[in-house]
């Protein structure tokens, strides 16, 4: 499995969960919503950008001012 991981590096950004933690953990509170959904709509506050296909999670983050990508 790591291999495999190993192989991303060069098209997946892997970070740590606890630079998005506070972040997300406010906006789970706020919102109403898990801090997993939470974690990658923080993520996206910082990127710019959201894709998803979980509806919750694009309105959420369309409410916060994120541009989202939604894939049905």
């Amino acid at each position: 499995m790591f291999k495999a991981l190993e192989k991303l590096r060069d098209v997946v950004i892997f970070e740590p969960l606890e630079k998005y933690l506070e972040s997300a953990i406010k906006i789970a509170i706020n919102k109403i919503i898990t801090v997993y959904d939470a974690l990658y709509i923080a993520q996206a506050k910082e990127i710019g950008k959201l894709l998803t296909s979980d509806e919750k999670q694009r309105k959420t983050a369309k409410e916060l001012g994120i541009d989202v990508v939604f894939i049905e």
